[in-house]
């Protein structure tokens, strides 16, 4: 994971300052309706039209850099995980290769590291984003409207709460869906392996 590290903080910077571009968008806005509207500026609003739009640009350009760098990231790890994976089994004893079924093993290389993958390509820069918008929005709040966002906090640990409450069923329901999706996986690779053997078997039977 180190070699990775200086990619992978390069997209969370990237996500940053998506983030911050998304933050600037009330304050330029506030500034138009306070300062350009009333004094009925042509070349301010002109100015202030040309900053949403470089506004969008930068986001959409950090955001879709954020989301290569971080794609090209996952896809190196996921070869390194593979591989780490693949030179333990081959380290096993043999008696766990006859106990532990073919489509066993080959579930926890192949689909176990997607779902890892899944989660740093699309979970974790979806949280970074969302506290980092979450800041921001906060610390605009308090700038623009103290009181406003003192009313708005008291309800911030209702979000805990929910979270507290549903992340054990949550995690239950998650490790069974992997474990019967490990045992359908075997199922299907031994009887697809099988089905030769099967057929002759019944032929040998009907003649």
């Amino acid at each position: 994971m180190r070699p990775l590290l200086p990619a992978y903080s390069s997209s969370v910077v990237l996500v940053v300052l998506s983030s911050l571009m998304f933050l600037l968008d009330p304050l330029l806005m506030k500034w138009l309706i306070d300062r350009v509207l009333p004094k009925k500026d042509f070349r301010l609003l002109v100015f202030a039209a040309c900053g949403f739009f470089l506004l969008y640009i930068f986001r959409l350009g950090f955001f879709t850099l954020a989301q290569l760098v971080n794609f090209r990231t996952i896809q190196k790890l996921v070869l390194r995980m593979r591989l780490s994976i693949l030179e333990r089994m081959n380290l096993l004893s043999a008696d766990y290769h006859e106990i532990t079924p073919v489509g066993d093993r080959l579930y926890r290389l192949e689909q176990d590291v997607d779902q890892v993958a899944e989660v740093g390509s699309n979970l974790v820069p979806f949280v970074l984003q969302t506290a980092f918008k979450a800041i921001f929005v906060m610390g605009t709040m308090f700038t623009l409207d103290l009181r406003l966002t003192l009313m708005v906090l008291p309800l911030m640990p209702l979000f805990f709460v929910f979270r507290r409450k549903f992340e054990r069923p949550l995690r239950r329901a998650s490790d069974s869906v992997q474990e019967k999706a490990a045992k359908e996986n075997s199922f299907l690779q031994e009887h697809l392996s099988s089905v030769v053997q099967v057929q002759l078997l019944h032929q040998e039977k009907s003649q």
